[in-house]
C-alpha cells in the first residue's frame, strides 16, 4: 500500500481491518528511502484497543533516517498471534540490525516479556507508557483522546470514526491479558533499556514505573513534558523521536551507548604535546605529524560497527 510519500508503507495482513478498529492481524512497514542503507529494523507494539496506524508518525520520522519500520497488530487482542508476527519478522531474511522493540503500554510488556523469557533475541528495548495491570482507572469515552496523547493534531485523529484506529473504553486494566500479568525475572533483560514516560500519564503514573525501571539492569528512564499515555504521540513528538533515533545511533555503537553528542570540556580540542622527543626532536604522537592518523588518511571510512557497512 504506497502512502504518496517516501517512505513508502507496505501493509501485510489476513483481513482488513474492522471499521471499529478489532482486527489484530495486520502489519505496517515503513522501508529505509531508496538509495540508503538500512541502519537497523525497530518494530513497534501498539498498546490497548491501537491499529498499527496509530503509530504511522512515528514510523515514518524512524524510517526516514533509513531505519526499517515494521507496526504490528495489538497484542491484547491475541499476544499469541501477535508474539508469532514479531517473532517472524525478527527471523526473516537480510533483517538488517541492530534490531529494537518499540512498546506502548501493553505492547511495552509483550516487548518485555519476549526479552526476558528468551523468545526473542533483540539488541535495545523502547518502553513508552510502561502500565501497572493492577492500576484501575476510570477514562470517559469522550476524553479518552485526550487521556492517551497531548498532540491536538493526534487526538483529532482518534476521534475520526471513520480511520478506526482505536477502540474506546479499551483502558480498563481487564482489558490485559493474563499473559501480560505474569511476574517477570528482570535478570532475563540483559539488553539496553530506554524508558519513556509521560509526566501527565494518568493512565500509569510517572511515580509508580520508577521501581520497574530500577530493577533492570541496563534501563534509563526519560520524562516526556506534557507527555501522557501515548508518549510517541505526545505534543513534543518531534522531540521524543529525536531521542529515540540518538539512542539507537548509540546502541550501533554497541551495548554500552556511548555517547555521541555530550558537552564539550575545557580538554577537547586542546593542542597535542608538542613538547619534541628526546633522541630524535620530533613528536611522534602528535596528529599532526602521523600519517596514520584516520582524519588524513584517504582509506578511512564511515563504517557502521555491526554490520560493517558504510553508514548513509
Amino acid at each position: 500500500m504506497s502512502t504518496g510519500s517516501t517512505p513508502a508503507a507496505s501493509e501485510t495482513s489476513a483481513t482488513w481491518p474492522e471499521k471499529s478498529g478489532l482486527a489484530a492481524a495486520r502489519t505496517l512497514t515503513w522501508d529505509e528511502p531508496e538509495g540508503l542503507a538500512p541502519r537497523g529494523t525497530v518494530l513497534v507494539l501498539p498498546g490497548r484497543g491501537e491499529q498499527p496506524g496509530v503509530y504511522e508518525r512515528f514510523g515514518r520520522r524512524l524510517a526516514a533516517d533509513a531505519y526499517r519500520v515494521h507496526i504490528v497488530g495489538d497484542a491484547t487482542r491475541n499476544v499469541e498471534e501477535v508474539s508469532v508476527a514479531v517473532k517472524s519478522l525478527l527471523e526473516a531474511p537480510g533483517r538488517p540490525g541492530p534490531a529494537v522493540l518499540v512498546g506502548s503500554d501493553t505492547g511495552a510488556l509483550l516487548a518485555l516479556r519476549l526479552v526476558a523469557l528468551g523468545s526473542v533475541t533483540v539488541d535495545g528495548l523502547v518502553l513508552a507508557g510502561l502500565p501497572d495491570p493492577e492500576r484501575r482507572v476510570a477514562v470517559a469515552t469522550d476524553a479518552e483522546p485526550e487521556v492517551r496523547a497531548s498532540c491536538p493534531t493526534h487526538q483529532k485523529l482518534l476521534r475520526d470514526a471513520a480511520r478506526g484506529l482505536f477502540q474506546a473504553g479499551s483502558l480498563d486494566p481487564d482489558r490485559i491479558p493474563g499473559a501480560l500479568r505474569e511476574p517477570l525475572d528482570p535478570a532475563g533483560v540483559r539488553i539496553p533499556v530506554l524508558g519513556l514516560h509521560g509526566d501527565n500519564d494518568q493512565v500509569s503514573p510517572l511515580a509508580g514505573v520508577h521501581a520497574d525501571y530500577a530493577r533492570l539492569s541496563g534501563a534509563e528512564l526519560l520524562t516526556v513534558a506534557d507527555g501522557r499515555h501515548d508518549v510517541l504521540n505526545a505534543a513534543n513528538h518531534r522531540g521524543v523521536a529525536a531521542t529515540v533515533v540518538l539512542w539507537l545511533e548509540r546502541l550501533r555503537l554497541g551495548a554500552q551507548l556511548p555517547s555521541i553528542i555530550r558537552p564539550a570540556t575545557e580538554r577537547d580540542g586542546a593542542e597535542p604535546d608538542t613538547e619534541p622527543h628526546p633522541s630524535t626532536g620530533a613528536n611522534p604522537t602528535s596528529t599532526r605529524a602521523n600519517p596514520t592518523n584516520t582524519r588524513a588518511n584517504p582509506t578511512s571510512t564511515d563504517a557502521s560497527p555491526l554490520t560493517g557497512e558504510e553508514g548513509p
